[in-house]
């Protein structure tokens, strides 16, 4: 049985959505409301679908420990966890990125930079040892 019974072309399966989404996280550090995230136009493409989308994509990283969900007035609102930190090394490291986002100052990006390759080299440890 397919996953997907018709053609869904806007399923993105490669991870640069989730990379996107937590990557904005990253760098707006906070509580970030569905609202929020929707009318920036960082995430771009991964906002085409539209706010009930986001608001489950929201959802499922929450399940996944990626974000933590907090009551804010009459909304929720998400913010970064340190697995969601980890997991977006791991994405950059997955698709070849060492870097950081590019519109972070240049004394920021040089400390991420260091931090990435530290905690990926810490992870590959892990990963040889177990």
């Amino acid at each position: 049985m397919k996953r997907f019974p018709y053609p869904a072309p806007f399923v993105d399966r490669t991870g640069k959505v989730k990379r996107d989404t937590l990557e904005y996280f990253l760098i707006h550090p906070g509580l970030h409301t569905p609202q929020e995230l929707n009318a920036d136009s960082y995430l771009g493409s991964a906002n085409e679908t539209g706010e009930a989308a986001l608001q489950m994509r929201l959802l499922r990283y929450v399940a996944m420990g990626l974000l933590a969900r907090e009551k804010v007035s009459r909304a929720w609102g998400y913010a970064l966890t340190m697995r969601g930190e980890d997991r977006l090394l791991w994405l950059w490291d997955k698709f070849g990125v060492e870097e950081p986002p590019k519109n972070m100052t240049p004394v920021e990006r040089e400390f991420m930079v260091k931090e990435i390759r530290h905690r990926i080299a810490d992870l590959e440890a892990f990963l040889k040892r177990g």
